[in-house]
């Protein structure tokens, strides 16, 4: 968490693009002591403790966060607000931290809420995954990621409310909430940019007068829009992309374009690899930095409750389109696992490995809903449930954020 942290406080001081020194580390000049107490794999809430008292220095050194950096700054928008807010009332270096955990948790807690209140269709599960230990613990951080999945969230419940409610027309106001949402999921993060893509599943009949030429121009603006501040973004930072050891990503690009083939093989074994254990860590079996195991009673308590929750959810808006809604959300799901593996191809896997590294269950999160809803007919029985799921997921959610916060008390 502490480049996170870094990355957030440069932000909150107005820097925007991070910088490279002369000796290629890409980072910022922030000050000395500024990741002194953010929690790591080796310190305690003795350590803590001891160093409560420590305050910003003054003195700035160039500081580096490389993996943070090429991150754009509306990832970490309410985070820096936090840092900012934290840095007008105390200059302590770890309470000024747990105000940009605050901001963002309440941020993307409300983002959320709203999602989950207007969501028409998958109301129980964008709840479940919202509560899955992984999530929450996510959106308690520093890290981008709670953000992403807020934003990408809120666009497909905004898409999915703007089909199946009341509004009869889609305005200009409803436009221009779809262009923020577009544009904040695309700067989030690169690889949920196939997300904007359920613009298209707007109705015909709210865009402008209904025609077809109208339609297609708006939802493509939408995405275009996107995919310009997506891009463009990487343009600015592409410099700042980290590369792991034996990685040459022009290298493996020229070996998926000349063997398309074999790259659909290294996608078939990293599957084959790395599935099971994805779906053990999205459940909870690995919280903080990967070094929390937390014990499989959880885990599969966890994963039995939200089954439980996906099996009941049904559909029922009466859309004679939804079965091509639900091929749209195929591909689109389809789309973004490709897209995540591959940046991972690029960015983290040597040359000539069989299988892809750096693939983390938390990376699915925001893809859930939109792959249950593909599996899901219209029509459904409606299954009310009890508050027991939910209490039952919820205390699974508490015992292995219990189990995070005890790894460090020692």
């Amino acid at each position: 968490e502490p480049p996170h942290f870094l990355r957030a406080f440069e932000i909150s001081r107005g820097g925007l693009i991070s910088d490279m020194d002369e000796f290629g580390e890409v980072g910022g000049f922030l000050p000395e002591n500024l990741d002194a107490n953010m929690p790591d794999s080796s310190i305690t809430y003795r350590d803590l403790r001891e160093n409560f008292g420590e305050k910003i220095s003054d003195n700035e050194i160039h500081l580096e966060y490389e993996n943070t950096a090429l991150y754009s700054p509306l990832s970490y928008l309410p985070q820096a607000l936090g840092v900012l807010l934290g840095r007008i009332i105390t200059k302590n270096v770890l309470l000024t931290a747990y105000f940009g955990r605050f901001f963002a948790f309440l941020t993307i807690g409300f983002v959320l809420y709203l999602s989950i209140k207007n969501i028409p269709v998958g109301k129980n599960v964008l709840m479940a995954v919202s509560l899955l230990p992984i999530t929450v613990q996510e959106c308690m951080s520093l890290a981008a990621d709670g953000m992403a999945y807020a934003m990408a969230t809120a666009l497909f419940s905004y898409v999915m409310y703007l089909r199946y409610g009341k509004i009869e027309k889609i305005g200009k106001k409803q436009f221009i909430l779809l262009s923020i949402l577009c544009i904040m999921v695309a700067s989030c993060k690169v690889v949920y940019l196939p997300v904007c893509l359920c613009v298209f599943l707007l109705p015909l009949n709210k865009i402008g007068d209904g025609k077809t030429k109208n339609y297609i121009i708006s939802t493509f603006a939408l995405c275009a829009l996107a995919g310009v501040f997506s891009l463009g973004w990487l343009a600015i930072c592409h410099g700042f992309l980290p590369f792991g050891e034996a990685v040459n990503s022009g290298e493996q690009l020229s070996g998926m374009l000349k063997h398309p083939i074999n790259y659909l093989l290294v996608l078939y074994r990293t599957f084959g690899k790395y599935f099971i254990i994805q779906m053990i860590y999205l459940f909870g079996g690995c919280m903080g930095m990967m070094d929390i195991a937390c014990d499989y009673v959880i885990v599969t308590a966890c994963a039995g409750i939200f089954f439980y929750i996906v099996k009941n959810e049904s559909v029922s808006v009466k859309d004679e389109n939804w079965k091509k809604i639900r091929i749209a959300l195929f591909v689109i799901v389809a789309i973004l696992i490709v897209l995540t593996l591959t940046s991972l191809y690029l960015q983290y896997t040597p040359v000539g490995l069989g299988y892809i590294t750096g693939m983390q269950g938390r990376y699915y999160i925001p893809m859930i809903l939109l792959f249950v809803l593909a599996l899901k007919k219209d029509g459904e029985e409606e299954v009310a449930l009890s508050i027991y799921p939910w209490m039952g997921l919820s205390a699974m959610c508490i015992a292995a954020l219990v189990t995070m916060v005890a790894r460090y008390l020692f």
